[in-house]
């Protein structure tokens, strides 16, 4: 090795001129020592295959990010004097040796770290000096005798794998077989029949969107000194993970939890014994000991361990002052804040968005940098709302995720398990303890047939809404399952699932399946795509999974719903003759202008609203805007105020792009920020007079009194998007598309045709402006 420690005085040279400012030369070593702890700790962290990034700023104000050593070093550019000997030390090592430098000073800052100790006990800096000289006399002793492996013959392709295993190990943890074998493969390749291997003969090639294990070994003529070289080609790894899918290209460094999840399935199969529901395999998996947890459906309390933690900017605050108390220095799981619930809108999207920042600057700030400090993401005022950028990033088939407000299941549109919590929950899983749920029962909804028409994913979850009543859903998760499934979008499972919040359930989930696929290519995601399509037994149920209780909807034969006013559960399909009366209120009942008409609802519609969380995908927007074209060419516009919230600044910049937020403009709609908005009450209303009876309908998921405009006279509806823009168009909340006409401005009666849009956007998702701080970035104002 080369680290020589220096005898007396040189303790005393390395001090300089700071003796003279001390009580003694002790107090000056400690000086000395703590600084180059520090420089050390800095290495130390950065060190193997999990070693975190650092972000070093030189003297040029040039930035780099790297784990690095040799970068962190040359860098920093060392020149306390201490510190520096170890940098001098760190590259007599790297010129005897050609490797170690970051180790060199790891165990430099070791031995001085134990020296400090030795001090405090009463040694002098030069009895610590000699007995450390001592030790390495010593330990150059015994190393002969230390040999474990020893290569009789280079040209043995075992032995030099063997050799080299080790090494590899300690930069590559988990590929170190591979790529011991492929390295040794290289340098017998090229070792000479006389002279010393030259390691300048090996190159390796770095290749972005390879994988670590497509290397291999290309023999090929170098310019170098005229010989044969052998080239490596390979990616490095922080690109390729050790070809490890990240379960987000946001958290780099979360790996899918897939095999560990498959490993826990299987255990509580074993114990069971018995087919299990989506729900349960997913559930099940995250548990903390799957051994020995106690599963019984509605009885026992789960210690689950999640993937991921959520955050909306209204209660993160709290979550994040309490983790801060709680001392830890990073989040223990990938988390993200989510700055969607501050916004009011008043005007247009620019305008509001810009007074939000003003009015929230102080808690934006504390966010950013809070999450900044301990390892969050944040996202930034007009990103979008919380539920759609999961969706959009984070969000895959068997993902267990808690988040900070009650919408969260939306992420079950792609077959995970989020769940809806307090923010004191949140904290106990980003610091690491165990998340308790009371085992939930599984309700299965069976679907067959398949949406067509004006039917559409929002009449399934306001038809469950009437079946099941607000609290139908307490303690149970909702789980889909059937033939049916295959006719709905991945973003129509994720309305569906977003809204099972309004029956108390725990949460809704979708089996895995191509709608999911499509979505998760299409949103760059095509690795994770693959890697579930390998593990798609754990992502769909097992056949006769029993349910607590099971409904049946024929698809081919719903109708479209609306439902309230003041509860989400008064369903009332849009046309049907007979009514069912239930105690004070319809379930499943007439056609919605009768029940008006008894009921003395308003029937003028004053305001119709698309968008929000739970519709405002890309396939939401098209089918609105189709209707909207077909009644232009007719020369009609909206009677209501038409207001659209895009769920995400890929929302907002994709339907730009494509003119479909022009349409909608040209309709006589407002479309607002990327943000929550009317839909919990940030609406600065003022059309009607608080305390005036007024009608509303909107894509929300949630009407009760006051809920929109704090009014409490306002008679909310929710329905699905196509709906609102046809009764906004007709002005009226007895408006049935499928049979009523419309009169253009020639006079000349005409139906609306059924909506129609593409899926996924044709062109793919334009991400708009780029919104996100990544955790751990501190930029200069902060």
């Amino acid at each position: 090795m080369a680290l020589h420690v220096p005898r007396a005085p040189g303790f005393s040279s390395m001090l300089k001129d700071g003796a003279r400012h001390f009580s003694g030369l002790e107090e000056a070593v400690f000086r000395n020592i703590s600084a180059c702890k520090e420089f050390s700790k800095t290495l130390k962290t950065a060190y193997g295959p999990q070693g975190r990034n650092k972000m070093v700023i030189n003297h040029l104000e040039k930035l780099f990010v790297t784990n690095d050593a040799a970068t962190i070093i040359k860098e920093l550019e060392i020149e306390h004097p201490a510190a520096k000997l170890m940098v001098l030390a760190s590259q007599m090592q790297e010129q005897e040796m050609g490797d170690g430098t970051n180790w060199v000073i790891i165990f430099a800052g070791a031995l001085l770290e134990a020296a400090e100790d030795l001090i405090r006990m009463g040694l002098t800096p030069t009895d610590v000096a000699e007995g450390y000289q001592l030790a390495v006399n010593k330990a150059l002793e015994l190393l002969p005798s230390l040999q474990c492996w020893e290569v009789t013959d280079p040209r043995n392709l075992e032995q030099v794998t063997k050799a080299l295993r080790t090494t590899i190990m300690s930069k590559q943890f988990g590929n170190e077989d591979f790529l011991a074998k492929l390295v040794a493969n290289a340098c017998i390749s090229i070792l000479p029949e006389k002279t010393t291997f030259n390691v300048d003969n090996v190159r390796i090639c770095k290749i972005l969107g390879s994988g670590i294990h497509k290397s291999e070994v290309v023999q090929g003529l170098g310019s170098f000194r005229g010989h044969i070289q052998a080239r490596c080609f390979h990616v490095s790894p922080l690109i390729s993970a050790a070809q490890k899918v990240a379960m987000s290209h946001l958290d780099p460094g979360s790996v899918m939890p897939y095999d560990k999840l498959q490993a826990n399935l299987e255990v509580v199969k074993k114990r069971l014994n018995r087919p299990l529901t989506l729900s349960e395999k997913v559930l099940y998996s995250h548990l903390d000991n799957p051994a020995n947890q106690d599963i019984v459906r509605g009885e026992s309390y789960l210690k689950l361990r999640p993937d991921r933690v959520a955050m909306q900017d209204a209660t993160a605050q709290m979550a994040m002052l309490q983790f801060i108390s709680s001392g830890l220095p990073r989040v223990a799981v990938p988390s993200t804040i989510h700055c969607d619930h501050l916004i009011q809108a008043q005007i247009d999207g620019p305008k509001d968005l810009k007074r939000a920042i003003d009015i929230n600057k102080e808690v934006y700030n504390f966010l950013a940098t809070a999450g900044a400090k301990y390892g969050v993401g944040f996202w930034k005022p007009g990103s979008g709302i919380i539920h759609q950028i999961i969706l959009e990033n984070y969000a895959f088939p068997g993902l267990l995720m808690i988040g900070t407000d009650s919408h969260t299941p939306n992420g079950g549109g792609l077959g995970g398990l989020c769940i809806g919590v307090g923010g004191a929950d949140a904290v106990d899983v980003m610091a690491d303890i165990p998340w308790e749920l009371k085992c939930p029962k599984v309700i299965g909804v069976k679907l067959t047939g398949e949406l067509s028409g004006w039917t559409s994913p929002k009449d399934i979850i306001l038809k469950v809404a009437g079946i099941l009543t607000v609290k139908g859903g307490t303690g149970a998760i909702v789980e889909y399952t059937g033939p049916g499934v295959d006719s709905i979008s991945c973003t129509g499972m994720a309305t569906i699932c977003n809204m099972g919040a309004e029956i108390g359930a725990t949460t809704s989930v979708f089996p895995f399946n191509s709608r999911m696929k499509d979505y998760l290519e299409a949103t760059n995601r095509k690795d994770i795509a693959a890697l579930a399509e390998q593990n798609a037994s754990m992502l769909t149920p097992d056949e006769d999974a029993p349910y607590d209780r099971v409904i049946e909807i024929n698809l081919s034969e719903l109708e479209p719903h609306i439902n309230g006013p003041f509860t989400p559960d008064l369903a009332h399909p849009v046309n049907k003759a007979n009514s069912l009366k239930i105690s004070h209120r319809f379930m499943v009942t007439s056609q919605v202008g009768d029940a008006a008409r008894e009921k003395g609802w308003p029937l003028e519609v004053k305001a119709g609203l698309i968008g929000s969380c739970t519709n405002s995908s890309y396939e939401d927007m098209g089918r609105c805007a189709s209707i909207v074209k077909e009644a232009m060419k007719h020369g009609l516009k909206a009677k209501s105020l038409f207001h659209i919230t895009p769920g995400s600044e890929q929302i907002r910049a994709t339907i730009e792009r494509d003119d479909i937020a022009k349409t909608l403009r040209e309709f006589g709609g407002t479309v607002l920020a990327n943000a929550c908005g009317p839909c919990i009450g940030q609406w600065d209303r003022q059309d009607v007079k608080k305390g005036e009876k007024n009608t509303i309908v909107t894509s929300y998921n949630r009407n009760f009194i006051g809920r929109n405009d704090a009014n409490p006279a306002t008679h909310a509806f929710v329905t699905s998007p196509e709906l609102v823009t046809a009764m906004a168009l007709a002005g009226r909340l007895d408006f049935d598309p499928r049979t009523d006409s419309l009169v253009g401005s020639d006079g000349k009666e005409f139906k609306l045709s059924d909506p129609f849009a593409a899926e996924l956007p044709p062109r793919g998702f334009d991400p708009g402006e780029d919104t996100y701080q990544d955790g751990g970035i501190i930029d200069r104002e902060v």
